[in-house]
């Protein structure tokens, strides 16, 4: 459901705008939207055969229980022949209505409940923009134009919730999301002085609601029973983790299985209910009782064992499945059936469909296109005998000799599909330049993308200069179409990788720890729970997650695995202690209102990363909740200040060179830093964990490039230079002696 969502709405090209609409909550009503609201501006249908789309994207937890009423405002051209020209308005590829089009006007048009999906509806428009009668009408004449209006409506009917909220309902039913609102806050609430326990049940909770996440990062807030403000009750979405004696914000919570005697109960009828083994964990979701269309999320348990199970429950794909009513006794973790396929990402070969897409199929004349927008796993390298094959079908109208598919994939040419006459339903395998896909910094933003366009050109036959019935001309592709992907991986350590290695594909992949400071602040706690939302949006597979301060993490118990380190902590420097970094860096790492994340080698383990983010924590985790990966170049070490993009200041060149690389948007600020005193020469960074060679520096200005040379390099350029000058002086000489002699 994710990647449709996401598919679809790059699939139309949307601009939402910066400005927010005013939130819109689940709840009975009607409420009324304009296509700009949606993001969309004037739609434009030019030449004589045109068509766009707009998607109308709905809010997560929307139950909308009548048809959809669309008033569309439209200005067409003068010139349009008023008996020939028509538009045709689709719901989902459906028709709705057909009109001749007047200079302008309104088409109301009805759309069914039964062409909605559950995460909008997409509106088509077909246009056929005949200026005169003449069979063999100019196809491009600038007069054949229509304009569908911003100012166009939605109006839709909600309907209230008929009962209680389920577990079924999660992650909607506390991640909201909404691309037409900023989405209701969520606050996590736990017991002051929270312990590991309780801390790794929250992140694994929070991996399993971020999991779902289809729109943008949704950052969550920390809060204990003793420090909710009532602001936050009234407007937020809360999940409560612990035991009955630590969170006595349950006792205020109404139809909960806590008994007056504060025992928790099988169930909510007294007459029926036995108290829940101490082992068990208990899961339940109630309205919240200060607002009705929030949701208050209780994850907890008799017992320090019954709470661990039930964040076992949340981190175990298959358990989760489970959830349908409004409550669970967690008292054993479930095994569904194995899948007929595996998942996605879970194997070399991975279909269109296990990515969420759906068979296309593309109509009309002239060059038409086809796009999705996939995601590889993080740290994947894509190994030699990489493959694209496409299930396609092409319509039997179609010139072969004119008729043509073009593959791209993040813009690089893959390969030309020709039309031949009885093809038919075929394959086509095309290989895949892995070279070029892997140089994220020529054909990609994010080295993770896998943007595939497939272009066709579809000229429209004059034959006689018949009349022509567009629908006709048409070419499909398949959901079963695949990539094979062999791969590597990337090496570390590198913030361009993020979230790998600390999610990625390996069954059994290592475990992560996200290691708060001691005495952990606010921000500490918000950047934690929001950092294990953003890995389980992204792991594509379960991931063993814990959440823990730094007093309980030791080379004995974490040397095998990946750690995440908030926030200014003893642990960090002793990390940092033998790292020899440029003067440069090390005068960063203390520059006031900063944030700083930093890439290393485990020192307990070379087979093992750490991110650290410190400096000024709230600025460093900021560059995670913005984009993924946070950096747009591969590094070590990065800066963040505030409004600006981070900046990678460290990177390993080679095995031997570490470079320092000075960002332009500090320079004023770092000529006024205190001088450092000269480090010695750098050691040899520590092995990647991976058997792939480290990539050479990429160096983007000159002072770059004076960092990285050696000591023989510079007194070779200082010689070559001196001989240059003193030749230059020679030949000056001469000049001037044939003048004056």
């Amino acid at each position: 459901m994710r990647l449709k969502l996401f598919m679809a709405v790059l699939l139309i090209t949307l601009v939402f705008p910066s400005g927010q609409m005013a939130p819109v909550r689940a709840q009975a009503g009607t409420i009324q939207l304009t296509f700009q609201d949606i993001g969309t501006g004037d739609v434009q249908l030019k030449g004589l055969y045109a068509s766009a789309d707009v998607w109308i994207p709905f809010q997560s937890n929307w139950i909308i229980e009548d048809a959809l009423a669309v008033a569309i405002h439209y200005t067409a051209s003068p010139l349009l022949n008023p008996t020939d020209a028509t538009l045709t308005v689709l719901a989902n590829n459906q028709q709705l209505t057909s009109i001749r089009p007047a200079e302008s006007g309104t088409i109301p048009v009805s759309v069914p409940v039964d062409l909605l999906g559950d995460t909008g509806v997409l509106l088509s428009f077909k246009a056929h923009l005949r200026i005169t009668n003449e069979p063999c009408e100019y196809t491009n004449n600038p007069g054949q134009w229509l304009i569908i209006q911003k100012t166009s409506t939605i109006t839709m009917s909600l309907q209230g919730r008929s009962g209680p909220p389920t577990l079924a309902e999660l992650p909607d039913a506390i991640f909201t999301q909404s691309r037409l609102s900023d989405p209701p806050p969520v606050v996590f609430v736990l017991p002051e002085n929270p312990d590991p326990v309780t801390l790794t049940t929250a992140a694994q909770v929070a991996a399993r609601l971020g999991s779902g996440l289809t729109v943008d990062h949704l950052p969550l807030t920390f809060a204990t029973s003793n420090t909710l403000t009532d602001d936050q009750k009234n407007t937020a979405h809360l999940v409560l983790v612990g035991t009955p004696d630590g969170l006595p914000l349950i006792a205020e919570l109404d139809d909960t299985l806590l008994s007056e005697e504060g025992q928790l109960m099988t169930s909510t009828d007294e007459a029926m209910a036995e108290v829940v083994d101490p082992s068990a964990g208990v899961v339940q979701i109630i309205p919240s009782p200060w607002n009705a269309a929030r949701n208050v999320l209780l994850v907890t348990a008799s017992a320090e064992s019954g709470l661990v199970l039930a964040g076992r429950a949340f981190a175990d794909a298959d358990t989760i499945q489970f959830f349908s009513d409004t409550y669970e006794i967690i008292e054993a973790l479930q095994v569904r059936p194995a899948p007929l396929e595996p998942p996605a990402w879970t194997t070399d070969r991975v279909t269109f469909d296990q990515l969420g897409d759906y068979d296309r199929t593309i109509e009309g004349v002239g060059m038409m296109g086809a796009y999705y927008y996939f995601r590889r796993p993080s740290g994947w390298i894509l190994d030699a005998g990489s493959r694209l094959t496409l299930h396609v079908a092409f319509s039997p109208t179609l010139r072969e000799a004119d008729t043509f598919m073009v593959i791209y994939i993040n813009d690089i040419y893959i390969g030309t599909i020709d039309i031949t006459a009885g093809d038919g339903d075929r394959w086509v395998a095309l290989e895949l330049p892995a070279r070029a896909l892997n140089n994220w910094a020529q054909s990609a933003s994010s080295p993770r993308s896998l943007d595939l366009k497939a272009m066709i050109a579809s000229p429209l036959p004059h034959d006689g200069c018949e009349m022509f019935l567009v629908e006709t001309n048409w070419v499909k592709i398949y959901a079963d179409s695949y990539f094979d992907l062999p791969h590597t991986y990337d090496t570390q350590p590198d913030l361009h990788s993020f979230p790998y290695p600390y999610v990625n594909d390996v069954p059994g992949n290592s475990p992560v720890a996200i290691v708060l400071p001691i005495a952990p602040t606010q921000a500490d706690y918000d950047a934690a729970l929001s950092l294990a939302a953003i890995l389980g949006e992204y792991a594509p597979q379960d991931f063993d997650l814990s959440l823990t301060t730094a007093d309980q993490v030791t080379s004995a118990s974490h040397a095998d695995y990946h750690l995440i380190m908030i926030g200014q902590q003893p642990l960090r420097e002793s990390f940092l202690e033998g790292t020899e970094l440029p003067a440069e860096v090390m005068a960063l790492l203390d520059y006031p209102q900063t944030g700083i994340i930093q890439a290393t080698t485990s020192p307990w383990n070379s087979e093992r990363s750490v991110l650290m983010l410190y400096g000024d924590t709230e600025l460093s985790y900021q560059a995670f909740y913005e984009r993924i990966p946070p950096v747009n170049e591969t590094g070590a070490i990065a800066m963040v200040q505030a409004n600006q993009d981070p900046v990678i200041v460290y990177r390993v060149a080679d095995m031997f060179r570490p470079v320092y690389i000075e960002p332009d948007v500090i320079q004023s600020e770092v000529s006024e830093l205190p001088e450092a005193e000269t480090p010695s020469a750098p050691a040899e960074p520590t092995a990647a964990p991976t058997a792939v060679a480290p990539t050479g520096a990429v160096i983007t200005d000159n002072a770059a490039d004076e960092a990285s040379l050696s000591e023989i390099e510079q007194l070779i350029l200082m010689i070559t230079a001196f001989l240059i000058v003193l030749i230059s002086l020679a030949a000056l000489g001469r000049i001037i002696f044939r003048l004056f002699r």
